[in-house]
């Protein structure tokens, strides 16, 4: 018999589980084709998450403060981005570190390293399943965690 927490998970409640998605009524009628909240998008009817990051021209974001903009305004709260934006924010630390005032000019190498960046911006305009379904009979559950760390970053995942 396997635990979690003290707790015996016996094969009835990996059933029911396993079930859970299957029985649940969600009511989804034509009125109701999206939910957005801060640029993530949920669709019902295909029960997916979609980030909408809108990409102004890139001219536009030549100056500390623009680009700042830019980068904060990408709202991930699952963290399902973090892998790609971590560059982004990472970049942000070079302008400081130039001491580059809010509203200067960035000197050309950034604003070329900064184009670059940018323009991996809407490859992040994707759908994404908010549910991973098991097929199959499940006879056990886990649940696993990840952490890795550098110098510049770090990051988790459970």
């Amino acid at each position: 018999m396997h635990y979690t927490n003290g707790v015996p998970i016996t094969q009835n409640s990996l059933r029911v589980y396993q079930n859970s998605y299957e029985n649940l009524k969600f009511p989804v009628t034509s009125r109701i084709m999206k939910a957005s909240t801060l640029g993530l998008v949920w669709h019902p009817s295909q029960d997916t998450f979609k980030y909408k990051i809108i990409i102004k021209p890139c001219r536009e974001l030549e100056t500390k403060r623009l680009m700042l903009s830019v980068i904060t305004s990408i709202f991930d709260p699952t963290g399902i981005l973090a892998q790609v934006i971590i560059h982004h924010r990472l970049f942000i630390q070079q302008p400081w570190l130039r001491h580059i005032s809010w509203d200067e000019k960035l000197p050309h190498d950034l604003q070329e390293t900064w184009k670059k960046l940018y323009r991996q911006l809407p490859a992040l305009n994707a759908s994404i399943p908010r549910l991973v379904k098991i097929k199959g009979e499940i006879t056990t559950i886990q649940i696993h965690g990840f952490c890795d760390a550098s110098e510049r970053a770090f990051g988790a995942s459970v």
